[in-house]
C-alpha cells in the first residue's frame, strides 16, 4: 500500500463508473435543492431579526419559521444520503460487475454503520468528559502553586489530545468499509486493517484534506459569494444584511447561469466526495489482503 495507489484509487472510483457518477450526482442535486427550500424560511427568520436589530438598535432575538423540523429533517437526509454513497462507492470499488441501483442500498451494511456511528459518539463524549474532568482538576491543582506551570500543562495536554484523536481517526478510518466487505460488524478486523499502514493513511488523507479545502472554497466562492461577502463586509451589519438578501435572492429567482453553476458544482462536489470515498475502499481492499477471486465473490454478494 502507497499513497499513490490509494489516491489512484480514488482517481478509479470517479472514471471506472461514469453512469454510477452520473446517478449520484442527480440524487446529490435533489437533495441540494430539497436542504435549499428548508434553508430558505430559517435565513429569512434570520435576516428579519438583524434587520430589526439594526432598525431597534437593541438585539432581537429571531422567530424561527414553524417549519424548524423540515430543516433538521435535511440535514438527516443528508447524513443517511452521504452513508448510502459511501457504501455504493465501496460496493463499486470492489466489484467488477453492474448494478442497476448503481450499487445504492439501505439494509444491513447501512444499518450496522449507523450503529458504529452510535458507537462513536457515545465513546467520543464519554472520552471528551473524562479528559475534560482530568485537565480541569490537573489544572486546578496547579493554578494553586504555579498559574504559568498549569497553562504550559493545559497547552501540552490539548496538543496531546490532538494527537491521540488524529491517531484515532486514522486507526478507526478503514472500519466502515470493513464492515460492508464483511458484511459483518468486524469491529476488531477493521481496526486491524490499519495496523502498519498509519503514516501512509495519514499522508493520503492529508493530500485529500488540503486538496479539498482548496477546491470547497472555489466552489463556494462561485456558487455562494454572498459568503465570502458576509466575511467581507468587515462587521457592518447593514452590508452583511445587504449580501444576505443578494444571496437570498440568487437562491430564490436563479439565473440561467447560476443554475448551470450549482449544477457543475454538485457534479465536482459529488466526485470529491466519491474520490474520497474510493481511497477509502481501496486502503480497506488491501490492507485486508483481498485476492481477485476474493473481490469476484464480494461482487457477487452485494449484487
Amino acid at each position: 500500500m502507497t499513497v499513490g495507489e490509494l489516491l489512484g484509487g480514488g482517481w478509479m472510483a470517479i472514471t471506472r463508473r461514469p453512469k454510477e457518477l452520473a446517478i449520484w450526482s442527480a440524487i446529490q442535486l435533489l437533495i441540494s435543492v430539497a436542504f435549499t427550500a428548508a434553508f430558505i424560511p430559517y435565513m429569512t427568520a434570520m435576516m428579519q431579526a438583524q434587520q430589526q436589530s439594526l432598525t431597534a438598535g437593541a438585539p432581537t432575538v429571531p422567530t424561527l419559521p414553524a417549519g424548524m423540523g423540515v430543516f433538521f429533517l435535511a440535514y438527516v437526509l443528508i447524513l443517511v444520503w452521504l452513508l448510502m454513497l459511501f457504501t455504493a462507492v465501496v460496493r463499486a470499488s470492489s466489484s467488477n460487475g453492474e448494478d442497476t441501483f448503481a450499487w445504492l442500498r439501505f439494509a444491513g451494511d447501512e444499518l450496522r454503520l449507523i450503529g458504529l456511528g452510535l458507537l462513536y459518539i457515545v465513546a467520543w463524549i464519554v472520552l471528551g468528559t473524562l479528559l475534560a474532568l482530568l485537565l480541569s482538576a490537573l489544572i486546578a491543582a496547579l493554578a494553586l502553586g504555579s498559574p504559568g506551570a498549569a497553562i504550559v500543562v493545559g497547552i501540552v495536554f490539548g496538543i496531546a489530545c490532538f494527537g491521540v484523536a488524529v491517531w484515532l481517526g486514522v486507526r478507526m478510518s478503514l472500519i466502515g468499509a470493513v464492515f460492508v466487505l464483511e458484511r459483518s460488524f468486524a469491529l476488531r478486523k477493521g481496526w486491524q486493517a490499519t495496523k502498519g499502514h498509519f503514516w501512509t493513511l495519514f499522508l493520503a488523507y492529508l493530500v485529500m484534506s488540503v486538496a479539498f479545502i482548496v477546491l470547497e472554497v472555489i466552489i463556494v466562492a462561485i456558487t455562494s459569494p454572498g459568503v465570502f461577502g458576509n466575511m467581507a463586509s468587515g462587521g457592518d451589519p447593514a452590508q452583511a444584511i445587504q449580501r444576505q438578501q443578494e444571496m437570498l435572492a440568487s437562491f430564490t429567482s436563479p439565473s440561467i447561469g447560476m443554475i448551470i453553476i450549482w449544477v457543475v458544482g454538485t457534479i465536482v462536489g459529488t466526485a470529491a466526495m466519491v474520490y474520497y470515498f474510493g481511497v477509502i475502499a481501496t486502503a480497506a481492499v488491501s490492507a485486508t489482503g483481498y485476492s481477485k477471486q476474493d473481490l469476484e465473490e464480494l461482487g457477487s454478494h452485494f449484487e
